[in-house]
């Protein structure tokens, strides 16, 4: 993460602003829209360990861009669900039910791929390697050991489709 080296330093020590070229530099001039920056905001850190993985920002996009493919599929959170709907088993719920939907007779292809491909793909893999690798993660990294090689399959699975 970009900010990260910045945002670990001591409070008296972190730099309040960072100077950019002025207007007419010879490099040129940055314009920062503070809404849309996903550096200019806090780190999102694991709450076993503490160490940042993303921006607030970065992943409030990332939620919001979930949260809009769930709506557009007919899906929603529960109300009375208190995890958001970017954990692993809620997005392989999802997938559960986009490939075998009410009918675990039918199977349809086109609209999990697209889904395992946006929300899944980019980050389990990752996620299952870094969990295999915490020293206290005993019982979740068997999992991860059964996940990491099923994410492959599933991978391969979908580029036979294509």
């Amino acid at each position: 993460m970009a900010q990260s080296p910045v945002m670990a330093m001591n409070d008296a020590l972190r730099p309040k602003a960072l100077t950019l070229p002025a207007a007419g530099s010879p490099l040129g001039s940055i314009t920062v829209d503070g809404s849309k920056c996903t550096l200019c905001s806090p780190p999102y850190a694991c709450i076993r360990c503490a160490k940042p993985f993303g921006s607030l920002k970065a992943i409030e996009i990332m939620l919001g861009r979930l949260r809009d493919d769930l709506v557009a599929l007919g899906l929603a959170r529960s109300q009375n669900m208190s995890e958001t709907e970017d954990n692993a088993a809620c997005v392989f719920e999802v997938m559960r039910y986009l490939i075998a939907g009410d009918d675990v007779t039918v199977s349809k292809l086109t609209q999990p791929m697209a889904f395992f491909n946006q929300h899944l793909q980019p980050w389990v893999s990752p996620m299952c390697q870094f969990i295999q690798a915490h020293p206290r993660a005993v019982f979740y990294a068997r999992l991860a050991d059964f996940t990491a090689p099923f994410m492959g399959v599933q991978a391969q699975e979908f580029n036979l489709v294509n």
